[in-house]
Protein backbone atom coordinates (compact mmCIF):
# COMPACT_ATOMS: atom_id res chain seq x y z
CA UNK A 1 0.00 0.00 0.00
CA UNK A 2 3.04 2.41 0.57
CA UNK A 3 4.48 1.42 -2.84
CA UNK A 4 1.14 2.30 -4.52
CA UNK A 5 1.57 5.89 -2.54
CA UNK A 6 5.21 6.40 -3.68
CA UNK A 7 4.16 5.51 -7.36
CA UNK A 8 1.51 7.98 -6.81
CA UNK A 9 3.53 11.04 -5.52
CA UNK A 10 6.20 10.11 -8.80
CA UNK A 11 3.05 10.20 -11.13
CA UNK A 12 2.30 13.79 -9.18
CA UNK A 13 5.62 15.06 -9.78
CA UNK A 14 6.33 14.27 -13.39
CA UNK A 15 3.01 13.95 -15.17
CA UNK A 16 1.32 16.52 -13.20
CA UNK A 17 3.72 19.29 -12.26
CA UNK A 18 5.97 18.69 -15.01
CA UNK A 19 9.26 17.56 -12.55
CA UNK A 20 12.29 16.25 -14.84
CA UNK A 21 14.87 13.88 -13.99
CA UNK A 22 18.06 13.62 -15.24
CA UNK A 23 20.33 11.10 -14.19
CA UNK A 24 24.22 10.19 -14.34
CA UNK A 25 26.67 6.82 -13.60
CA UNK A 26 25.14 3.78 -12.59
CA UNK A 27 21.69 2.18 -12.79
CA UNK A 28 20.55 0.88 -9.60
CA UNK A 29 19.92 -2.91 -9.63
CA UNK A 30 16.52 -3.76 -8.60
CA UNK A 31 17.76 -7.21 -7.27
CA UNK A 32 20.29 -6.21 -4.94
CA UNK A 33 20.38 -5.23 -1.32
CA UNK A 34 21.71 -2.29 -1.07
CA UNK A 35 22.72 0.63 1.49
CA UNK A 36 22.16 4.47 -0.28
CA UNK A 37 24.24 7.40 0.88
CA UNK A 38 22.92 10.41 -0.19
CA UNK A 39 24.47 14.67 0.25
CA UNK A 40 20.96 16.16 1.92
CA UNK A 41 20.46 19.46 -0.37
CA UNK A 42 16.58 20.00 1.21
CA UNK A 43 14.50 18.51 2.95
CA UNK A 44 12.92 16.68 0.26
CA UNK A 45 15.40 15.03 -1.29
CA UNK A 46 14.02 11.52 -0.56
CA UNK A 47 10.90 12.10 -2.46
CA UNK A 48 12.85 13.52 -5.52
CA UNK A 49 14.76 9.88 -5.35
CA UNK A 50 11.41 8.23 -5.00
CA UNK A 51 11.48 8.81 -9.12
CA UNK A 52 15.04 7.26 -9.57
CA UNK A 53 13.85 4.38 -8.00
CA UNK A 54 10.69 4.51 -9.84
CA UNK A 55 12.68 4.07 -13.00
CA UNK A 56 15.64 1.75 -12.15
CA UNK A 57 14.53 -0.41 -8.78
CA UNK A 58 11.76 -0.80 -6.60
CA UNK A 59 9.95 1.97 -4.57
CA UNK A 60 8.31 -0.45 -2.13
CA UNK A 61 11.73 -1.75 -0.72
CA UNK A 62 13.23 1.60 0.27
CA UNK A 63 13.64 2.22 3.57
CA UNK A 64 14.32 5.82 4.85
CA UNK A 65 16.57 6.71 8.19
CA UNK A 66 15.07 9.52 9.51
CA UNK A 67 14.85 11.81 12.69
CA UNK A 68 12.26 10.52 14.79
CA UNK A 69 10.04 13.33 15.36
CA UNK A 70 8.86 12.51 12.00
CA UNK A 71 7.13 9.37 13.66
CA UNK A 72 4.95 11.80 14.97
CA UNK A 73 3.79 13.18 12.04
CA UNK A 74 -0.22 12.49 11.85
CA UNK A 75 -1.09 9.93 8.98
CA UNK A 76 2.27 10.29 7.51
CA UNK A 77 4.12 9.65 10.66
CA UNK A 78 2.01 5.69 10.80
CA UNK A 79 2.37 5.36 6.88
CA UNK A 80 6.20 5.38 7.20
CA UNK A 81 6.07 3.31 10.77
CA UNK A 82 4.19 0.83 8.70
CA UNK A 83 6.79 0.71 5.94
CA UNK A 84 9.64 0.25 8.70
CA UNK A 85 11.22 3.35 7.99
CA UNK A 86 13.91 3.71 10.28
CA UNK A 87 13.43 6.25 12.95
CA UNK A 88 16.67 7.72 15.08
CA UNK A 89 16.77 9.79 18.24
CA UNK A 90 19.87 10.78 17.65
CA UNK A 91 21.40 9.71 20.98
CA UNK A 92 24.00 6.69 19.89
CA UNK A 93 23.28 4.54 23.15
CA UNK A 94 19.44 4.25 22.16
CA UNK A 95 20.03 4.07 18.59
CA UNK A 96 22.82 1.52 17.90
CA UNK A 97 20.69 -1.09 19.66
CA UNK A 98 17.75 -0.24 17.60
CA UNK A 99 19.49 -0.02 14.31
CA UNK A 100 21.11 -3.58 15.38
CA UNK A 101 17.13 -5.03 15.66
CA UNK A 102 15.68 -3.68 12.76
CA UNK A 103 18.76 -4.99 10.27
CA UNK A 104 18.85 -7.90 11.98
CA UNK A 105 15.19 -8.22 11.24
CA UNK A 106 15.47 -7.42 7.77
CA UNK A 107 17.87 -10.35 7.13
CA UNK A 108 15.78 -13.13 9.15
CA UNK A 109 12.88 -12.09 6.74
CA UNK A 110 15.66 -12.01 3.96
CA UNK A 111 14.04 -8.85 2.64
CA UNK A 112 15.47 -7.22 -0.25
CA UNK A 113 16.26 -3.83 1.52
CA UNK A 114 17.08 -0.93 -0.33
CA UNK A 115 18.32 1.63 3.03
CA UNK A 116 18.64 5.29 2.75
CA UNK A 117 20.66 7.19 4.77
CA UNK A 118 21.92 11.05 4.38
CA UNK A 119 25.39 11.05 6.66
CA UNK A 120 25.07 14.93 6.67
CA UNK A 121 22.60 14.03 9.87
CA UNK A 122 20.12 16.88 8.30
CA UNK A 123 19.73 18.88 5.23
CA UNK A 124 21.56 21.72 3.95
CA UNK A 125 20.83 25.36 5.46
CA UNK A 126 21.93 28.46 6.60
CA UNK A 127 22.27 27.05 10.30
CA UNK A 128 23.29 23.32 9.62
CA UNK A 129 26.27 25.48 7.45
CA UNK A 130 27.37 27.19 9.90
CA UNK A 131 27.55 24.54 12.92
CA UNK A 132 29.65 21.66 9.85
CA UNK A 133 31.75 24.91 9.90
CA UNK A 134 32.23 25.13 13.05
CA UNK A 135 33.28 21.77 13.56
CA UNK A 136 35.93 21.86 10.60
CA UNK A 137 37.25 24.72 12.25
CA UNK A 138 37.71 22.90 15.55
CA UNK A 139 39.28 19.81 13.32
CA UNK A 140 40.96 21.81 11.10
CA UNK A 141 39.48 20.45 8.09
CA UNK A 142 38.37 22.40 5.21
CA UNK A 143 34.65 24.35 4.80
CA UNK A 144 32.41 23.25 2.45
CA UNK A 145 29.76 25.54 0.69
CA UNK A 146 27.62 22.70 -1.22
CA UNK A 147 27.78 20.05 1.39
CA UNK A 148 27.71 19.48 5.07
CA UNK A 149 30.91 17.60 6.74
CA UNK A 150 29.02 14.15 6.85
CA UNK A 151 28.46 12.12 10.11
CA UNK A 152 30.22 8.64 10.39
CA UNK A 153 29.39 6.60 12.95
CA UNK A 154 25.87 5.85 12.14
CA UNK A 155 26.66 5.15 8.03
CA UNK A 156 29.84 2.67 9.35
CA UNK A 157 27.59 1.04 11.62
CA UNK A 158 24.47 0.17 9.10
CA UNK A 159 27.49 -0.65 6.85
CA UNK A 160 29.21 -2.92 9.15
CA UNK A 161 26.34 -5.06 10.29
CA UNK A 162 24.64 -5.53 6.95
CA UNK A 163 27.60 -6.76 6.08
CA UNK A 164 27.85 -9.01 8.89
CA UNK A 165 24.50 -10.40 8.00
CA UNK A 166 25.17 -11.01 4.65
CA UNK A 167 22.82 -8.91 4.06
CA UNK A 168 24.56 -6.28 1.40
CA UNK A 169 25.24 -6.40 -2.17
CA UNK A 170 26.08 -3.43 -3.30
CA UNK A 171 25.94 0.95 -1.83
CA UNK A 172 25.58 3.46 -3.96
CA UNK A 173 26.85 6.90 -3.66
CA UNK A 174 24.46 9.48 -4.69
CA UNK A 175 24.78 13.35 -5.82
CA UNK A 176 21.55 15.41 -6.27
CA UNK A 177 21.81 18.98 -7.30
CA UNK A 178 18.91 21.36 -8.09
CA UNK A 179 20.17 23.43 -11.13
CA UNK A 180 17.17 26.17 -11.24
CA UNK A 181 14.57 26.36 -8.55
CA UNK A 182 15.59 25.21 -4.70
CA UNK A 183 12.42 23.65 -2.77
CA UNK A 184 14.13 23.67 0.59
CA UNK A 185 10.88 22.12 2.78
CA UNK A 186 7.66 20.88 2.52
CA UNK A 187 6.04 24.80 2.98
CA UNK A 188 7.93 26.08 -0.18
CA UNK A 189 6.88 23.40 -2.20
CA UNK A 190 2.74 23.88 -1.48
CA UNK A 191 3.22 27.13 -2.46
CA UNK A 192 4.55 26.57 -5.78
CA UNK A 193 8.29 26.96 -5.08
CA UNK A 194 9.18 23.55 -7.09
CA UNK A 195 12.57 22.72 -8.94
CA UNK A 196 11.95 21.79 -12.49
CA UNK A 197 14.86 19.70 -13.03
CA UNK A 198 17.06 17.31 -10.55
CA UNK A 199 19.87 15.42 -11.36
CA UNK A 200 21.04 12.33 -9.50
CA UNK A 201 24.51 10.82 -10.04
CA UNK A 202 24.73 7.49 -8.87
CA UNK A 203 28.18 5.31 -8.25
CA UNK A 204 27.78 1.73 -7.54
CA UNK A 205 30.31 -0.42 -5.12
CA UNK A 206 30.23 -3.97 -4.55
CA UNK A 207 30.48 -5.03 -1.27
CA UNK A 208 33.15 -6.86 -1.75
CA UNK A 209 35.38 -3.66 -3.16
CA UNK A 210 34.68 -1.75 0.13
CA UNK A 211 37.12 -1.09 3.17
CA UNK A 212 37.33 -3.14 5.75
CA UNK A 213 37.78 -1.66 8.98
CA UNK A 214 35.35 1.65 10.71
CA UNK A 215 38.38 3.82 10.53
CA UNK A 216 38.80 3.22 6.64
CA UNK A 217 35.08 3.00 6.14
CA UNK A 218 35.42 6.64 8.40
CA UNK A 219 37.90 7.81 5.88
CA UNK A 220 36.29 6.67 2.62
CA UNK A 221 32.62 8.70 3.31
CA UNK A 222 34.79 11.37 3.80
CA UNK A 223 36.88 11.57 0.69
CA UNK A 224 33.49 11.00 -0.93
CA UNK A 225 32.13 13.93 0.45
CA UNK A 226 35.27 16.04 -0.79
CA UNK A 227 34.55 15.07 -4.10
CA UNK A 228 30.67 15.82 -3.56
CA UNK A 229 32.05 19.62 -2.69
CA UNK A 230 34.01 19.93 -5.60
CA UNK A 231 31.55 18.06 -8.07
CA UNK A 232 29.00 20.65 -6.87
CA UNK A 233 31.40 23.32 -7.31
CA UNK A 234 31.67 22.46 -10.99
CA UNK A 235 27.75 21.77 -11.17
CA UNK A 236 26.68 25.21 -10.01
CA UNK A 237 29.47 27.55 -11.33
CA UNK A 238 30.38 26.10 -14.83
CA UNK A 239 28.77 22.72 -16.16
CA UNK A 240 25.37 22.94 -14.66
CA UNK A 241 25.14 18.93 -15.59
CA UNK A 242 26.95 16.01 -14.81
CA UNK A 243 29.37 13.54 -16.88
CA UNK A 244 27.69 11.07 -19.03
CA UNK A 245 23.97 12.23 -17.97
CA UNK A 246 20.65 10.43 -19.50
CA UNK A 247 17.49 12.07 -19.10
CA UNK A 248 15.17 9.53 -17.21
Amino acid sequence: MIGYWEYFCVALLEVFLGLKIVLSGDKINNNERNLIIMNHRTRLDWMFFWCVLFRDSNIATEKIVLKQPLKYVPGAGWAMQAASYIFLKRKWEDDKSYITDILNYLSQINHKSQILIFPEGTDFCPNSSKRSDAFAAKNNLETYKYVLHPRTTGFVYFLQTMRKNKHLDALYDITVAYPDELCSNELSFAFGKRPKTVHFHIDRHLVENLRETDEELTKWCQEKWREKEANLSAFYNETKNFNDERVG
